[in-house]
């Protein structure tokens, strides 16, 4: 099965029993410990399981199966385009007894093709940003470079927007996403955001 690349990240894994067997049919449940949100997955036929999509965020994931405990795994960081491979052991018991874990997960990209990259709170804390803008943040990841210089030269017309190429890509292929709007990349409307959507600054 195949999900498309998103905004998101992905918890995925398989669920198996103390033997190492595999357990088809538990249910695996996702709460965002932030905002409350919850997503629902169940092991197949092969004990593996997949919840797609989720927004970045700190996760708790309980996976349940009748005949055994419950198992609880606390404080699950999520962060964009991240896949997370969560493999759970249930221990024979009652369903309403819960095992917790709290070690932290050891995240694992299976993409080999994908280039993600995060800036977190310190760096935003720490760098020296002129204009408390979000695109000043871009060319901190792999594979970004602010092409707007070369926009300009080669144009009469100055935008105000900033113009980033990403893996070679043409600006125009990019698509900004912020609070869930869509600000396409590479227009010509001259606005001052990215590629031509409404630039949202940050704020403290």
């Amino acid at each position: 099965m195949l999900y498309g690349q998103g905004a998101g990240g992905t918890i995925q894994g398989t669920v198996t029993d103390g033997t190492g067997a595999v357990i088809p049919g538990a249910t695996i449940l996702a709460t965002n410990m932030e905002t409350n949100l919850q997503r629902t997955a169940e092991s197949n036929s092969a004990g593996l399981y997949v919840l797609p999509n989720l927004p970045p965020g700190t996760y708790r994931v309980h996976v349940s199966m009748q005949g055994f405990q419950t198992s609880a795994r606390e404080n699950v960081a999520l962060v964009v385009g991240q896949e997370l491979v969560l493999n759970t052991t249930l221990q024979v018991g009652e369903i309403t007894q819960t095992v917790t874990v709290t070690g932290e997960a050891s995240l694992v990209n299976t993409s080999t093709a994908q280039v993600a990259g995060l800036v977190g709170e310190h760096q935003v804390r720490d760098l020296p940003l002129n204009g408390r803008s979000f695109d000043n943040l871009i060319t901190l990841n792999p594979g970004t470079v602010n092409t707007t210089a070369t926009k300009q030269a080669a144009s009469s017309s100055s935008s105000l927007g900033n113009y980033f190429s990403v893996s070679g890509r043409r600006p125009g292929e990019n698509l900004f996403l912020w609070n869930g709007l869509e600000f396409p990349g590479g227009s010509n409307m001259g606005s001052s955001a990215p590629g031509g959507g409404q630039r949202a600054d940050a704020r403290d």
